[in-house]
């Protein structure tokens, strides 16, 4: 990821974006997934750092840290029973399907936005109250 940035940087303008995938994971991280978690939380702490070195050339750096969304690595890493389960335990009781995350990506690539922020997609009112707050900081309705 380090040399990934390093080179996408060196052609990248003022105004540009970078926008990593974290997890919620990284806040709350799950034992059983402790080695996703641990990169998770990485590369949370990469956003958070990388925005902070690169807020001067104009460069915004963000995060969208979702919950749990259907991929098929799930039903092909997990168990049975796993799956079936899967994602009832956030407010909607359903995994999130990854075309539901566009408007966090898209959000976190606009000039509204925080640098450095990490958007929280398991909780839908989570998010809006970042977004809402960011808005308001910028004067956007």
């Amino acid at each position: 990821m380090f040399y990934l940035a390093k080179a996408a940087v060196a052609h990248m303008k003022s105004g540009s974006a970078i926008i990593n995938t974290a997890s919620v994971n990284a806040d709350t991280p799950n034992p059983i997934l402790l080695a996703y978690a641990t990169t998770k939380g990485a590369i949370q702490n990469f956003t958070g750092g990388l925005a902070q070195m690169l807020a001067e050339k104009g460069i915004r750096v963000n995060a969208v840290a979702p919950g749990p969304i259907w991929t098929p690595l799930i039903p092909s890493t997990m168990p049975l029973d796993t799956v079936k389960n899967f994602g009832k335990q956030v407010p909607m009781k359903r995994a999130g399907q990854p075309a539901e995350l566009a408007t966090a990506y898209a959000g976190r690539s606009t000039v509204e936005l925080y640098v450095g922020c990490n958007a929280c997609c398991n909780r839908w009112e989570t998010f809006h109250l970042i977004a809402r707050a960011t808005r308001r900081k910028f004067g956007v309705t």
